[in-house]
Order: structure tokens, then C-alpha cells, then sequence
């Protein structure tokens, strides 16, 4: 099931869709907030369907129909479950879909779908087999990001390393190797500078690296949690600002 949410005074779920499958990964659309896309997992035939679903023009109730997030489970079952429109749906991967990505470059409508062996790219505007395939190398994929600042550079993290791949060529262009001591779980670049990224991985720590300069990071931060650091996020628009979570149960 998909559940539409909306903020007001408090959070209240406004619809909910059924889906057919069970959904492993879900992203909206950055250039039309009628679509989302999902990856999910089709039991039978053991394989991920990746899907465009077109939300109604208005999913937002009046505020009779609104209800207090502490009746938030009666208050589902009173909601009725409706059927989402199938706008597209791409060829079908054998493999685990670990993320989905928007291309940064709005004109284009593109998407990518990240699995551990491959990138596959798609235009909701064209046909629904992937229009490139790009194969990472590697057999586990942990996290993955599209260059805001290079619309052809999409990239991966990758064991202890992040690669970045070139969509014009269709392969490997550039490699950070060992940014961290055991597995980087994750990556982001800063939304204002070119070149800048910060990663994070199971060795606790978090460091911020240039790529115009390899082997060491501008800054590393050790010891950040106790556990595994397992995500990082600059804010968007406030590049010195960053929220990161880890293995110990904490922000």
C-alpha cells in the first residue's frame, strides 16, 4: 500500500493506494508532484518491477475529513483504499533495486535505477525498456547519488570506495579509493559547491573530500557515533549544515 500524507498542524495520512506488490523503494518527482515511482518486488517470478504511478489532481481532504494523528489507526480503516493510476512501467531486473534517482537536469526526465550490479536509465517519455545500462562492477551497491552539479556523472558507494560513472560513455570515469577504513554507507554532495562531497561509513567516521584532490579528505571526523555511521545528508540549502544517523540509535 502507498499512503499519501499531508502536513498541516499535525501529520495526517489523506489517502492510501493499493499497490500490487510489495514496495522495496518509493520516490516522487521532482518536476511534477502528481508522480511517484516505485521499485517492488514481484514474488512469483522472483523479480523488481520498476513503476510510474500518477496521483490524483487533489489527494488533500477538507478539513472535516482530516483526523488527529492519535486516532491514526481507526482512522485508516475508515479510509477507503483506491486504486493508483499505472502511468508507466519499465522492463523488469533480476536483481535487488537499491535505489532510485531523478536526473537533476529537469528537462531531461530521466531516471535511474541502481541495483548492485547494474544502472539502468530510463525516459518517462520514451520506451519502457532502459535506454542505457551501465554495469557498476561490483557485487554490493550500499549507497548512490546523481551529481546536482554534473548531470552526466551518477555515482555509487561502493565496498570502501565510491565510483563515479560517466552516462556519455557508459562507464567507470573516476574511483575514490578507501575513503574509509571498513564499508562506506554513505554519500552526499554538497548542494552549493562543485567537487565537494561528504561520506560516511562502519568505521564511526565522517569526512568531507574534494575530487580534484585524491588521497586524503579536507577534514575527517572520527568517532562521530558509536556504532556504524550508516547515513549523512547536507541540508539543501544550507551547505554547513548536515544530519547524520548511525548504528546507535542516534541523530
Amino acid at each position: 500500500r502507498l499512503h499519501c500524507v499531508s502536513e498541516t498542524d499535525e501529520v495526517v495520512c489523506t489517502a492510501i493506494y493499493e499497490h500490487d506488490n510489495e514496495v522495496w523503494s518509493l520516490k516522487s518527482c521532482p518536476y511534477s508532484e502528481s508522480l511517484i515511482v516505485s521499485s517492488s518486488r514481484v514474488q512469483r517470478e522472483k523479480l523488481h518491477s520498476i513503476d510510474v504511478w500518477e496521483l490524483p489532481e487533489s489527494v488533500v481532504p477538507t478539513e472535516e475529513e482530516l483526523f488527529e494523528v492519535d486516532n491514526y489507526c481507526n482512522a485508516e480503516q475508515k479510509i477507503e483504499r483506491q486504486k493508483i493510476c499505472l502511468k508507466t512501467s519499465f522492463e523488469r531486473s533480476k536483481g535487488k533495486i537499491i535505489d532510485l534517482l531523478w536526473n537533476p537536469n529537469l528537462e531531461t526526465k530521466e531516471l535511474a535505477a541502481v541495483s548492485n550490479a547494474q544502472i539502468h536509465f530510463f525516459e518517462l517519455d520514451g520506451s519502457s525498456s532502459s535506454k542505457t545500462i551501465i554495469e557498476t562492477g561490483t557485487k554490493f551497491v550500499n549507497s548512490s547519488a546523481w551529481d546536482p552539479h554534473n548531470k552526466s556523472s551518477i555515482c555509487v558507494a561502493a565496498d570502501r570506495d565510491i565510483k563515479f560513472f560517466d552516462m556519455r560513455i557508459g562507464k567507470e570515469n573516476l574511483t575514490l579509493r578507501n575513503v574509509h577504513k571498513f564499508a562506506c554507507r554513505d554519500f552526499d554532495f554538497n548542494p552549493k559547491i562543485q567537487n565537494l562531497l561528504v561520506s560516511c561509513g562502519e568505521d564511526r567516521s565522517i569526512k568531507f573530500w574534494d575530487l580534484r584532490k585524491f588521497g586524503k579528505p579536507l577534514k575527517s571526523v572520527g568517532s562521530s557515533h558509536k556504532m556504524s555511521t550508516s547515513a549523512i545528508k547536507y541540508n539543501p540549502f544550507h551547505d554547513q549544515l548536515l544530519a547524520s544517523v548511525g548504528g546507535d540509535n542516534s541523530v
